[in-house]
């Protein structure tokens, strides 16, 4: 109930080449966003308004405008969720085709710079937005020069703040989800989304203003940590440097921030 989601398919129009600047519904048929709104309401429209356009999508061979979906979605994500809540998703199966501005031939065979992408991740990173990437089969080998996507995907996927442990951008083990070799994609891809889903949890809590002419004991405050069954644990206030278990006040105070070790079993 908490959840807002929103979705933008791509490619999904048919795009010509250009050497020249268009605007964003040159490649990306923008009138096929899917707003963000709550994943869960009474009548579950959201849920419905996603699936049918999942069902419905007319993917056509108008190339891959990776940077103006991007930004598009990012710009709609902005106007619904506070900077610090969102986070974005980007799904795709190998190079750009067009730059910034649908700029390009489309041709897998011809693809563009991707750094522009990844700078793009970075600053959106910079002002509170991480960015999970996925890579779809098909990411290994892509266009005519059997271009491997991989190693810009996991550069994303770092740029967005979400690196996998342990990963590197030459392999094995990618930066990014690398579903190259899933037997059953939609296995993989659940699977995945359910890794994201966890991370995303925030660990830090804005405290609520108190009621007109109260004030708050930053001394008397608990945190307690309700499970599904009912069960309830509260979490232990720990100042020290080293803040493994319990939670902390924020520099301003204006936060409960969980520590680390509380924040991953939580999540």
């Amino acid at each position: 109930g908490s959840t807002l989601v929103g979705m933008l398919l791509y490619p999904n129009r048919e795009t010509s080449a250009s050497d020249e600047p268009r605007p964003v519904a040159a490649c990306v048929n923008v009138g096929g966003l899917v707003p963000v709104a709550p994943l869960q309401d009474p009548s579950m429209t959201q849920l419905d308004r996603l699936l049918s356009t999942l069902w419905g999508a007319d993917v056509v061979g108008g190339g891959t405008p990776t940077h103006d979906a991007y930004t598009y979605a990012l710009s709609a994500l902005r106007v619904s969720v506070p900077e610090g809540a969102a986070h974005l998703l980007l799904i795709t199966d190998g190079q750009p085709t067009y730059s910034l501005g649908c700029v390009g031939t489309g041709r897998a065979e011809d693809p563009v710079d991707e750094q522009p992408i990844v700078r793009a991740i970075a600053a959106a990173r910079e002002n509170g937005t991480r960015t999970f990437v996925i890579g779809s089969p098909g990411s290994e080998e892509t266009g005519a020069d059997g271009l491997d996507a991989r190693p810009w995907l996991s550069r994303a996927a770092s740029a967005g703040g979400t690196a996998r442990e342990a990963c590197s951008h030459d392999g094995p083990v990618y930066c990014h989800f690398d579903m190259v070799d899933e037997p059953d994609f939609a296995m993989g891809l659940s699977s995945a989304l359910g890794r994201i889903t966890g991370t995303i949890m925030p660990c830090e809590y804005v405290i609520p203003a108190p009621p007109t002419g109260k004030t708050l004991d930053p001394e008397a405050v608990h945190v307690v940590w309700t499970l599904e069954d009912g069960s309830q644990h509260e979490l232990l206030r720990d100042d020290r440097n080293e803040c493994g278990e319990g939670w902390r006040f924020t520099g301003d105070g204006g936060r409960v921030a969980l520590c680390p070790a509380s924040c991953q079993r939580i999540r």
